[in-house]
């Protein structure tokens, strides 16, 4: 894939944003210059010029690319009054910077009569698996990306809010066949690796594996690297998926009250259900025998009764308002309301909201690996009471 895509790369020359590989003579429209104080960032990025080829895209991004994407994505952010929550959206703006320079190239190869070729090669296998690498390592990496759900959508907005940044001309923009050539396998196929992850997670926690193990097979399967920095949001994603699955198998046993609201921090049974903190397998014929009301009603008192990051009817995160494919639109909520609740704390202060996002994700990873606090099961307190819940709920 590092043939014709590799020529056409989104970069800043003297200031301005344009379309590596485009003829010097083809009648684009440019930006003006950024102020002088966005060049002066840029500058100190190599002016945000990235020259990894495309073909090296399925490995982790090192810490200076990133650094470098980083201030450019600001840069065009800024230009776009794009809102200043949606700069960590570092999944959406990196599938984003590979369909629009597919889109320019696309236009260019149109001119060129090669459009055949480029069409071939848009949506071949290997430039999707490529979407399947970076969104893979993205969603395990530090910064983490929300917004994945709608990540289709807001490249296409992207690209329309300002076409001339992007290499394109208005009436490109406006030729839906053009933008379906490439959005629609593309959405497709992103749709369908958001399915596999998911399902990775929920086997994850039905076959009792660790966060190290679900990290693994999560890597392997989008030939990245695992690292440690990776397991706390392997974590997160697993309890998200906890209590939404918690919703959905409630909905299913038709339960007259709404579940009570969870916090992903703080999920230890309560001492009122002392058979949940002390599973063993001598345990399990007890539970088969338990009617459905009762078994309702105990999974019910094992979730914690308040919480901040699901709040009770009314919250933009109440699991009870996602349909069962809205998945990805909870994990993106969740994550949002983590950021806001830092940055209420700490104010414009971005360390220290930085901090205290990866102070929460540890605690999650502390949570479900067991943490020196855990003396119950030895792999921990979130593993604890999952084994049980699985139970009660596999007869549904």
């Amino acid at each position: 894939m590092a043939g014709i895509l590799s020529q056409f790369r989104l970069r800043t020359v003297n200031g301005t944003l344009t379309v590596a590989g485009a003829s010097p003579s083809d009648p684009r429209p440019t930006v003006s210059p950024a102020p002088s104080s966005l060049r002066r960032q840029r500058e100190s990025a190599s002016d945000c010029e990235d020259d990894e080829p495309i073909s090296s895209w399925d490995q982790p991004p090192s810490t200076s690319s990133v650094k470098r994407r980083k201030l450019c994505v600001q840069d065009v952010a800024r230009r776009l009054r794009v809102p200043a929550r949606n700069l960590e959206a570092f999944a959406e703006l990196s599938v984003a910077d590979m369909l629009i320079t597919a889109m320019a190239a696309l236009e260019h190869m149109g001119r060129t009569r090669d459009r055949d070729a480029l069409v071939e090669e848009v949506q071949s296998p290997a430039l999707l698996n490529l979407y399947k690498s970076r969104l893979y390592a993205q969603m395990m990496s530090p910064g983490m990306s929300a917004y994945v759900t709608n990540m289709m959508d807001r490249t296409l907005d992207l690209v329309k809010a300002s076409p001339e940044l992007y290499g394109l001309t208005e009436e490109m923009v406006g030729r839906a066949e053009v933008f379906n050539l490439i959005a629609t396998p593309t959405s497709s196929f992103l749709t369908t690796i958001r399915g596999s992850m998911k399902q990775k997670i929920l086997l994850s926690i039905t076959d009792k594996a660790s966060v190290e193990s679900l990290v693994k097979k999560l890597c392997k399967s989008a030939s990245i690297v695992p690292t440690e920095e990776m397991h706390p949001r392997a974590a997160f994603l697993r309890k998200a998926l906890v209590a939404f699955e918690f919703v959905e198998k409630r909905r299913a046993l038709g339960a007259a009250h709404p579940a009570p609201p969870v916090n992903l921090l703080t999920s230890t049974p309560p001492s009122t259900q002392p058979r949940l903190n002390s599973y063993n397998e001598e345990d399990e014929e007890d539970t088969r025998s338990v009617s459905q009301e009762t078994e309702r009603d105990e999974l019910a008192a094992s979730m914690p009764a308040t919480g901040t990051l699901i709040e009770p009817a009314g919250s933009a995160v109440n699991p009870l308002h996602y349909g069962p494919n809205d998945f990805w639109s909870f994990v993106d909520d969740l994550l949002q309301e983590m950021r806001d609740e830092a940055k209420e704390k700490h104010g414009d202060n971005a360390e220290a909201v930085a901090y205290d996002l990866d102070t929460q994700f540890k605690a999650i990873l502390e949570a479900d690996s067991g943490g020196s606090s855990s003396t119950t099961h030895p792999k921990g307190r979130f593993y604890d009471w999952q084994i049980v819940m699985n139970e009660n709920m596999s007869r549904v």
